[in-house]
């Protein structure tokens, strides 16, 4: 199985680091346990959940990302409000990164972090409601059919111009579990590309372990604890978890992974922790702010 996550190559790895992107949060997770989910809980109420249709999972752990961040700034007031009818669209980011890659329809499918990481910065994202204001026929707002027709054809003018208008202002490449709790103390998801293949029931801490069997995939890291069982916690796009939340408001597709498998993730190179929006610094110290917030 393919999730939709395709594993960088030697030599196309990052070579920058997170202590030389974002040298200003290094040491700063000094929470015992921050997570990022209330943003959108906060900002949205109850939460939608809702699966990726196609092998665009690359697509969804960067859009979702940007759903969160969006979510703090409503919080921490940068912005007005944010609904989740405006959502950012998955097909979006999915598609841009594959024409970043210069792949084409006839490649196999899928993405690599590396390249929707460029995305993000440089081309931008778009919410699925102003997808469905430049107009697609009768396919909804999340619609595979969207997916493969900007894939095969590329995307619209439209979307491309539209999207330029909201940028992320800078992304860190996260190598071990220090740099992902650093950014996530501040408010910045980390995405994940991993071959680590997941249970899909957690246990009764609410933890899922490595499978024993491989399975590309793109998730994002949303949280963090520390104390007895170290880990990070995770976001997922495909068919719900099974077995306990911890804690009991987690949203549906979460779980946690401990700290030794995080770390064997984040190794794989294709790791990304998501800044603010253009054109604001991307990526400032905030933990004290954020943490009452997210409360």
């Amino acid at each position: 199985m393919n999730a939709g996550w395709i594993s960088p190559q030697e030599g196309q790895r990052s070579i920058a680091s997170f202590e030389t992107v974002a040298p200003n949060l290094t040491g700063t997770a000094t929470p015992q346990q921050v997570v990022l989910y209330p943003a959108l809980t906060h900002v949205w109420g109850k939460l939608k959940w809702s699966m990726q249709l196609a092998d665009e999972c690359v697509g969804w752990a960067f859009a979702g990302s940007v759903d969160i961040l969006a979510c703090i700034d409503v919080l921490t007031g940068a912005r007005a409000g944010y609904t989740q009818d405006q959502r950012t669209s998955t097909e979006a980011i999915y598609a841009m990164s594959r024409e970043r890659a210069g792949w084409t329809a006839a490649d196999p499918a899928g993405s690599r972090a590396v390249f929707a990481a460029w995305v993000v910065t440089n081309q931008g994202t778009i919410s699925r409601q102003d997808v469905m204001a430049i107009g697609h026929g009768t396919w909804g707002a999340h619609d595979y059919r969207r997916l493969y027709a900007w894939v095969n054809s590329g995307l619209p003018a439209a979307v491309v111009n539209q999207a330029a208008q909201q940028k992320i202002a800078g992304t860190a490449p996260v190598a071990n579990f220090s740099e992902a709790c650093d950014a996530i103390a501040n408010g910045y998801p980390v995405t994940v590309g991993s071959l680590v293949g997941l249970t899909r029931k957690r246990d009764q801490q609410g933890f899922c372990r490595a499978s024993g069997a491989e399975l590309p995939h793109c998730m994002k890291f949303i949280g963090y604890q520390k104390g007895l069982r170290p880990g990070l916690l995770c976001m997922d796009s495909l068919i719900p978890h099974e077995g306990p939340k911890v804690p009991a408001d987690l949203p549906d597709g979460c779980f946690w992974v401990d700290e030794g498998l995080c770390n064997q993730m984040l190794a794989e190179g294709d790791s990304f922790a998501l800044g603010q929006f253009a054109p604001a610094a991307p990526f400032v110290r905030r933990v004290e702010q954020l943490v009452p917030l997210l409360a």
